[in-house]
């Protein structure tokens, strides 16, 4: 394919890089007159930048030269006279390049992308989706939990409706993650660059360890159990360390900005929703049926709140959401009904939605 010689400035420009990510037929007309590009160079754009080229697939000599150009283009200095010694690095990416049949467009056009953000001094973001962003994220829709593996080989947990931050490279420092909602970490053992998980109101400084950290937003406190190794519980603003020994949990009021540490009495409680337990040891009623919307993706509706206070204690395993509810309808008064879902115009359907009401046939038990 004959390449558009604005395609030079256009791969690095992230305005360009969203719009033909988001090529639709209502859109392309204003978007090839905005670049001056064909609807051809607009798709190929679009394929490199989902890196849809199969790997298999031979490359044609042209696309890899191009390639090869442009890169080497972009990181020698236009003063540089011709006899000038390669330096390591530039000896390094020549060979590299020498092999470009068996990459992907995609990646030599990802490296120019870096390198040429990296020569202008301005921070390096990573594409994620179709957004650019200094750090990865990864999460956890509803109903589904995730697994993530960090750059130094950190397993990370993911629960129903969390997610997490980090760079695509750890410094020489410290490996900073930031984490929405619940996760387990499997940390790496590192005592020269300890991992600062950054959440609601908190930090925890890991070294080597297994803990869990359930950040959910709210009133509810920041919980910290840590199942073997060692952390410390950093609250924002205040440099002391808090230790937390195997078996212990910190939990962080942040609106009273108090730390309590007390010890585990059951570790399943903390990491049980790993292996597919839903356990509930104490929560009120209306805790409860938040973690059932992210744990089953649906919208719950109390529509009493005398209800809203019950302390409730039950494990399940596999069970469903209908399930679930029978069994709490069977120790407190409460009735259940699951509307229909609404056909919307594009064919998909309105998210599931329960409503939970009281039983007025039955008498409310005092906890």
């Amino acid at each position: 394919m004959v390449f558009n010689k604005r395609f030079d400035k256009l791969f690095v420009e992230e305005q360009f890089q969203d719009d033909v990510l988001d090529f639709s037929k209502e859109k392309h007309t204003g978007i090839l007159e905005k670049y001056s590009i064909s609807r051809k160079e607009a798709l190929y754009a679009r394929y490199l930048f989902l890196g849809l080229i199969p790997k298999k697939k031979a490359l044609a000599e042209g696309e890899v030269e191009y390639a090869r150009q442009k890169l080497l283009k972009i990181i020698s200095p236009t003063d540089v006279q011709p006899k000038v010694k390669l330096s390591y690095k530039k000896k390094a990416i020549a060979t590299a390049l020498k092999v470009a049949a068996v990459l992907t467009i995609p990646l030599l056009l990802s490296t120019i992308y870096f390198y040429q953000k990296s020569k202008e001094g301005v921070p390096q973001q990573y594409a994620l989706g179709q957004k650019a962003m200094h750090y990865n994220t990864v999460s956890a829709p509803l109903g589904a939990k995730s697994q993530v593996i960090l750059p130094d080989g950190t397993l990370v947990w993911l629960n129903s409706g969390s997610s997490i931050s980090y760079p695509i490279t750890f410094n020489k420092k410290i490996r900073n993650v930031e984490l929405k909602g619940e996760a387990f970490f499997d940390v790496v053992k590192d005592d020269k660059k300890p991992m600062l998980v950054s959440t609601n109101g908190l930090k925890v400084k890991v070294y080597g360890t297994k803990f869990n950290l359930n950040a959910f937003g709210g009133k509810k406190a920041v919980k910290t159990a840590l199942v073997e190794g060692r952390v410390s519980i950093i609250i924002d603003g205040n440099k002391k360390e808090h230790n937390l020994k195997p078996g212990q949990v910190a939990s962080f009021s942040q609106g009273k900005r108090v730390l309590e540490i007390a010890q585990i009495e059951n570790e399943d409680v903390y990491i049980g929703w790993t292996i597919g337990k839903l356990i509930f040891r104490g929560e009120s009623f209306t805790e409860v049926l938040d973690k059932l919307e992210r744990w089953y993706n649906v919208d719950i509706e109390l529509s009493d709140a005398s209800l809203a206070n019950y302390s409730m204690y039950a494990t399940f395993f596999d069970e469903n959401i209908e399930q679930v509810l029978d069994i709490f309808s069977a120790s407190i008064p409460i009735k259940i009904e699951y509307p229909k879902r609404k056909k919307k115009p594009d064919g998909t359907y309105t998210k599931r939605k329960i409503i939970v009401k009281r039983d007025m046939s039955r008498q409310i038990r005092l906890n």
